[in-house]
């Protein structure tokens, strides 16, 4: 006889009210609830594990970001915020994220890798399904990041009905500029205090050839889709990424990467 007989057979029993009936059904009671407990911890197991390999994955890619200084440099590798005591501010901002995104706003924050641009697409997918014509906001705030996971989120922007209006808070870099940049015609917006930065893909620490063969590729595709969308030429463009040039909100918009400067980005 199976685990899953005996516990079957012992639910039967219970519910022709056989003798011992209460104990029996909370004896079993607490061994489904220690079973659930431990599938729970088996999955964040996996979850855990399936974030640190997309981290080593993203660090050996090609990125496109925007690095001001040696403490940036220092803690350039996760791109996100260090956990307070219990993860209970992942916890607040997963919460505010789940609310916001109940008024078809969709957010990034930190450093773009897989696990991100994933969560992204979905989210963008979803709120396709909820409503194929209502606009979907497009908060940035990142520094920039793998160059593929970037181009995943921008080409499922293109992909979804609905118009996809961006706004650049804080800082917009690298591939993070790329996807501000890439929003609806005349939605593109920056708040008052951000900064956009132009980058070019760049090689991680000894690139293998795969890398080395794709660097002109991405580098003509990131650069040939922010001179269509700012309307300036490729070659102007492509000699300001190379420097890093940063713009102001108000620069920005003439620059041609954004629209319009805005003091509210959500609209309600």
């Amino acid at each position: 006889m199976t685990r899953r007989d005996d516990m079957a057979r012992r639910l039967r029993g219970i519910l022709r009210g056989t003798t011992g009936a209460e104990r029996a059904q909370r004896d079993l009671g607490e061994e489904l609830a220690s079973e659930s407990a431990a599938a729970a911890e088996r999955a964040r197991e996996i979850v855990d594990e399936s974030a640190r390999r997309d981290n080593d994955e993203t660090a050996a890619g090609i990125t496109s970001g925007y690095v001001s200084g040696p403490a940036e440099v220092r803690h350039h590798g996760s791109g996100r915020p260090p956990a307070s005591a219990g993860g209970s501010r992942n916890d607040d901002f997963s919460a505010h994220a789940g609310q916001l995104l109940r008024k078809r706003v969709v957010l990034l924050n930190g450093e773009i890798d897989d696990a991100i641009a994933n969560t992204i697409s979905a989210q963008l997918l979803l709120l396709e399904d909820e409503d194929a014509r209502a606009d979907i906001t497009f908060l940035v705030n990142s520094s920039g990041g793998s160059v593929t996971a970037g181009m995943a989120i921008l080409d499922t922007m293109n992909l979804v009905e609905p118009d996809v209006a961006t706004c650049a808070t804080g800082l917009a870099a690298g591939m993070a500029q790329l996807l501000v940049s890439s929003g609806a015609t005349g939605k593109r917006a920056a708040l008052p205090q951000a900064m956009v930065a132009l980058s070019l893909p760049r090689l991680p620490p000894d690139p293998s050839p795969v890398h080395l063969a794709l660097l002109d590729k991405w580098t003509s595709e990131v650069v040939g889709l922010i001179a269509a969308g700012s309307g300036r030429p490729i070659e102007r463009v492509r000699a300001d990424a190379q420097r890093r040039r940063q713009f102001t909100a108000a620069e920005a918009v003439e620059y041609g990467l954004v629209d319009w400067v805005t003091e509210k980005p959500v609209a309600g």
